[in-house]
C-alpha cells in the first residue's frame, strides 16, 4: 500500500483567507504591482507516477486538469486585480531543457521557471543550450526591470496584462518554438479557462 502525505491549506482568515476575491474588492491587499506567472505543465511532478516504471511518467488526464486548475486560478486573479485597477503582468513559462527536465514527461513543470529567473540552470547536470541561455537571460532582464520600475517593461514588448482587451491580453511566453520569449494572447494560454471547447495545451 502506498502512502501520500499532503499539506492542504486550511483557512485561519490570518494567514490563508477563505475569500480572497473580497479581499480584493474590500481592498484588502496590497496595492502594488504584480507579475503572474505558470508553467506549462504545473502539475507533471506533482502527480502520483508509477514507482515501477518512473519513465513511463505521470496520468496525462492527471497532470492536464491538475495544470489547468491552476491556470484558471490565475487567471481568474488576473481578472480581479483588472476590476480593481491593480497593474498586473502575466508570463507563462514552456521551455524544455534537458538539463532541467531529464525525463519526457516533466517538461515546463511547477517551478522550473525559478532556475532560470535566479540563474541556477547552469548547475544541473548535462547539455546547457544557447536558447536556454538566452532565455534565462531574458527572464532575469525583465524581472530585475520590473523591480526597478513596473511601468518600463510596455517600453520592452511586455504589456499590462488586461484580461478585457481583445483576444485575453497579452501573456510573455518563455523558452518555446525556439524563441528566448514571444508575447501571446491570453485566449493562446487560458483560453480553456472561459471560451468552450478550448483545450489548454500542455506542450506549447
Amino acid at each position: 500500500m502506498n502512502a501520500v502525505l499532503i499539506f492542504p491549506l486550511l483557512a485561519d482568515d490570518k494567514f490563508v483567507f477563505s475569500n480572497y476575491t473580497q479581499r480584493y474588492l474590500d481592498g484588502k491587499v496590497a496595492r502594488i504591482p504584480k507579475i503572474l506567472g505558470t508553467t506549462a505543465r504545473e502539475a507533471s511532478p506533482l502527480v502520483p507516477y508509477p514507482v515501477n516504471n518512473f519513465t513511463a511518467g505521470p496520468s496525462p488526464d492527471l497532470i492536464y486538469s491538475r495544470t489547468l486548475s491552476t491556470v484558471c486560478a490565475t487567471h481568474n486573479t488576473s481578472v480581479i486585480r483588472n476590476e480593481v485597477g491593480l497593474q498586473t503582468w502575466r508570463y507563462e513559462w514552456a521551455g524544455n531543457f534537458t538539463n532541467i527536465a531529464p525525463v519526457w514527461w516533466l517538461g515546463a513543470y511547477h517551478y522550473s521557471d525559478l532556475y532560470m529567473f535566479f540563474g541556477s540552470y547552469n548547475i544541473a547536470p548535462g547539455v546547457i543550450t544557447d536558447l536556454e541561455v538566452q532565455t534565462a537571460d531574458k527572464m532575469q532582464d525583465l524581472m530585475v526591470q520590473f523591480v526597478v520600475d513596473p511601468t518600463s517593461l510596455p517600453a520592452a514588448g511586455w504589456p499590462e496584462y488586461m484580461t478585457n482587451a481583445t483576444d485575453g491580453g497579452t501573456i510573455a511566453r518563455f523558452g518555446a518554438d525556439e524563441q528566448a520569449v514571444q508575447y501571446v494572447s491570453g485566449d493562446t494560454v487560458e483560453g480553456a479557462c472561459y471560451m468552450p471547447g478550448v483545450v489548454y495545451n500542455t506542450t506549447p
